[in-house]
């Protein structure tokens, strides 16, 4: 408790704590800050859009007549990518077509390849490049439930892409269930597929 002590005389000596979502704000305020003030953040839909789809990403990985999903993010077990893993293997029990691509990289990427050896790792993209994947894509995966924001939610909606996420941490405060796309519970594989499968369909 004492890491929380000091976090909270420091930052209570402030005029002002900016946070990124009201998820982060209600946290703060649960453990007694003062000042708590929202700082909202956006994407610059120059860089990106769906303007960036390219048919030519698609075919390369062998999505042409089947649905592109893609994660963005780094490669790490704090993103809850055993969740997508076994969400995955789920999916392709019921015997749905797809593709799925991981664009990052990270400490996991030897154990993420061999788990999903179907799956597409481009590795890190910037700019256009990553651009194009968001645009490319037909939907948004992020099981992680440790974000304060989720930059990259933003990313897939400015490219006009749906995402399923968990309902905790900064993400939920993203996504409008049913409107932008579906919360799954967080650290419930089972969930995370069903909710896949429901966009799928």
């Amino acid at each position: 408790h004492w890491g929380w002590n000091f976090l909270r005389w420091f930052y209570n000596r402030s005029q002002a704590t900016f946070v990124p979502t009201n998820n982060v704000r209600n946290q703060l305020l649960e453990k007694d800050f003062h000042n708590v003030k929202l700082w909202k953040r956006g994407i610059d839909t120059d860089k990106f859009s769906p303007g960036f789809r390219d048919p030519s990403l698609r075919e390369s990985v062998g999505a042409t007549d089947v649905p592109l999903l893609l994660f963005v993010g780094r490669l790490v077990k704090e993103k809850d990518l055993d969740d997508l893993v076994q969400a995955n293997s789920i999916l392709q029990q019921n015997n749905h077509k797809y593709k799925l691509a991981l664009v990052g990289d990270g400490p996991m990427k030897p154990e993420l390849q061999e788990k999903l050896p179907d799956a597409i790792f481009p590795g890190f993209q910037h700019g256009q490049d990553l651009a194009k994947w968001y645009a490319s894509s037909d939907m948004f995966v992020f099981p992680s439930t440790t974000e304060t924001f989720g930059n990259v939610i933003q990313e897939a909606f400015a490219s006009a892409i749906p995402v399923v996420g968990v309902k905790a941490g900064g993400v939920s405060d993203l996504i409008t269930h049913g409107t932008t796309g579906l919360f799954a519970r967080p650290k419930d594989p089972v969930d995370f597929a069903d909710k896949i499968m429901m966009l799928l369909n």
